[in-house]
């Protein structure tokens, strides 16, 4: 009797959604002779994982089986099906009527199709345990994603999110395997230096596997790293409740330290997964380091050089003293088409650093307790990235940012994610072309700190768009320091100073935004020329009003509009203008910026004294008054004394029994 076990893997698409069916499946060959099978039952197990939680399948699947004489290419023997195939509470067994004739006395190799869905490799008959994957696993989850952001926010947006990926198929995930089949190789490890035994499994497989509840513990190299990855299309799979471990003492200055590195200066390297679910631990407590290490010289995995197609996924980072990840290309090349995803971080001094990097992809990471520095950092010439639906937080906020991309990184998307405890929420330094939308951003007790900031050198256009987000506590909720960024959308709440501040910068917009309970002013331009503010809702709700202007132009400030917005609860001014008219202020709820009314010059006098209920002096030209009749014994009128509160009607003589009533309108400037 000969058996090998086979997994499988491959989509199914239902009501839109990525469902992924794997099945466990065990040959089952009755055979005449040890060589030649009689018939060929299959036993197995069938799952649908949807949203990551497996389901048993229910129901009847088609299935179709190929007998080849070669692992790849070569001549079909026997084919069986397509068969429908029942499915009871995940198990499944169909006995296939495939004899001896039909194989000839060679080695077998056989391939499925499951409902449509070529899955490869083919496997042996007598090899051992093996893992299908279907030609291609498209996320229509990340799609939708993609689809709805590129409808929302514009051409670049769909640029940018097609280029991570998550349009295009997966590709085969084994594209540059030899004629022989190479299998998993499972490391047992002693725990005290499993260095060797680890560096001599990666060169030696395609695929490693620390088993389930192993410590493996790695000492560093002469080199400046304790493992390294450096052949295509490889894996390295920790298994739940499995550890790489970095071992006590290795790390005890600011030297240059990675527990695994993916790639070198000196060539390419393509088609590398690390995968989860156990642990990477930088065993930080037995390699302390100071708060002024350089970062980017210490990493749980770096991915090095001219490297493509690499992810890391589903992997937990403990403990990290440096970055957990770190993606850096070089002088020749940017490092392309990397995604980490779904991993878990706690008690790392930096999150995930990329640097000469395009086409990243960053989703759906925790990153809890961030130490010093920066969760997610994107920076030097990175371009087309995305980093979305991810969580991070900061033990004691005394550093850093949640998100920190600067030093020329472009083209990026940062959308989703939530941020709690950060000094700065996102801080764009020096950037272009990014979109930050519908992110959380959070800063418990609302002290100190920035909840978005985009600041760049003078004269550098950012083109940055701050959509949708919700800023809740922070001394500024946005501050801006940039030409042409776009503020809309956003609900800031709570901030300690000013909810939007806009330091500096031209041609830029503040709109249909909503600031609530600042402790300062809830729009605040300080220098700038063309900045349009329109739609913002600014609101004090506290009972004892706190906020001192709704909105202040410093003198500064030139070629602004202030329209169609509305302020209630401020303590002083609605609008503090301290231009002297280069603001031009409109049609406000709160703010009386045009008013009218009816004024009388009553019999024996020849002035009437108005007011005009702006929150300021309107221009002479801009108060008008027509008289309701005629002027009785006066031939003449006209407006002097025009001021904050109040301007006077004139006439040129007493009208006499009854006086002149007068209509009037008045329009701040």
């Amino acid at each position: 009797m000969q058996k090998a076990q086979v997994a499988i893997a491959r989509p199914l698409r239902v009501a839109l959604l990525a469902v992924l069916l794997t099945a466990v499946s065990t040959w089952t060959v009755a055979t005449a002779s040890s060589a030649t099978p009689e018939r060929l039952t299959v036993q197995g197990f069938l799952s649908e994982a949807v949203q990551l939680q497996p389901m048993p399948v229910n129901g009847v699947v088609s299935m179709t089986f190929e007998v080849y004489d070669a692992w790849r290419g070569g001549s079909l023997l026997a084919t069986h099906g397509p068969v429908p195939v029942l499915v009871t509470d995940g198990s499944y067994e169909v006995e296939l009527p495939l004899g001896v004739d039909q194989f000839g006395g060679t080695i077998a190799w056989v391939q499925l199709t499951v409902d449509g869905e070529l899955l490869a490799p083919r496997i042996s008959l007598t090899n051992a345990p093996f893992t299908h994957v279907a030609e291609s696993l498209a996320g229509a989850d990340e799609g939708a994603l993609a689809a709805q952001l590129a409808a929302a926010e514009g051409e670049f947006v769909a640029q940018v999110v097609a280029s991570v990926g998550l349009h295009a198929a997966a590709q085969d995930p084994h594209p540059a395997y030899a004629d022989e089949m190479e299998l998993p190789t499972r490391v047992d490890c002693d725990g005290v230096d499993d260095t060797v035994r680890l560096q001599q499994a990666i060169a030696g497989a395609n695929e490693v596997i620390l088993p389930a509840g192993a410590t493996c513990t790695v000492l560093r190299t002469t080199a400046e790293y304790a493992l390294q990855i450096v052949k295509d299309d490889f894996r390295l799979r920790i298994e739940a409740g499995a550890v790489l471990r970095l071992a006590d003492g290795q790390a005890s200055g600011e030297e240059t330290l990675r527990i695994v590195q993916i790639g070198s200066a000196a060539a390419a390297i393509h088609g590398v997964t690390i995968e989860g679910p156990g642990t990477i631990d930088g065993n930080r407590a037995n390699n302390p380091l100071g708060k002024d290490v350089v970062m980017q010289r210490r990493a749980g995995v770096a991915i090095l050089g001219i490297a493509e197609d690499i992810e890391v996924r589903g992997v937990r980072f403990v403990e990290a003293s440096g970055d957990a990840i770190m993606i850096q290309g070089n002088s020749l090349e940017n490092a392309r088409h990397i995604r980490v995803r779904d991993n878990r971080f706690r008690n790392v001094e930096e999150g995930i650093i990329f640097f000469m990097a395009d086409h990243v992809s960053i989703t759906g990471n925790h990153i809890h307790d961030v130490l010093e520095q920066d969760g997610i950092e994107p920076h030097e010439f990175s371009e087309f990235w995305i980093i979305a639906d991810n969580i991070i937080s900061q033990v004691a906020a005394e550093s850093g940012s949640g998100i920190n991309p600067f030093a020329g990184a472009s083209d990026g998307v940062i959308v989703g994610n939530t941020i709690v405890g950060h000094v700065d929420g996102i801080d764009l330094q020096n950037t272009d072309r990014i979109l930050v939308s519908d992110n959380l951003i959070r800063k418990p007790g609302g002290t100190n700190g920035i909840g978005i900031r985009v600041r760049d050198v003078p004269g550098v256009d950012q083109r940055c768009n701050i959509v949708g987000n919700r800023i809740e506590g922070y001394h500024y909720g946005l501050l801006i320091e940039s030409d042409d960024v776009h503020v809309s959308r956003n609900y800031v709440v709570g901030a300690e100073s000013h909810g939007v501040y806009w330091n500096l910068g031209d041609r830029g917009t503040i709109t249909d935004n909503f600031v609530i309970d600042p402790g300062g002013r809830g729009i605040h331009v300080a220098d700038g020329d063309g900045i349009s503010i329109s739609g913002n809702t600014i609101v004090d709700s506290r009972a004892v009003p706190v906020m001192t202007d709704g909105a202040y132009f410093k003198s500064t400030v030139t070629g602004a509009t202030f329209v169609d917005n509305e302020i209630v609860g401020q303590t002083f001014l609605a609008v503090r203008d301290d231009t002297g008219g280069a603001v031009l202020v409109r049609e406000n709820v709160g703010f009386a910026t045009e008013t009218r009314g009816v004024a009388s010059v009553p019999s024996s006098a020849s002035i009437v004294s108005v007011l005009h209920g702006l929150d300021s002096a309107p221009g002479a030209p801009h108060v008008s008054v027509t008289p309701a009749g005629n002027l009785g014994q006066a031939t003449k009128y006209w407006v002097a004394a025009v001021t904050d509160t109040s301007f006077e009607i004139h006439l040129d003589a007493d009208p006499g029994a009854g006086g002149v009533d007068f209509s009037w309108s008045a329009v701040r400037d």
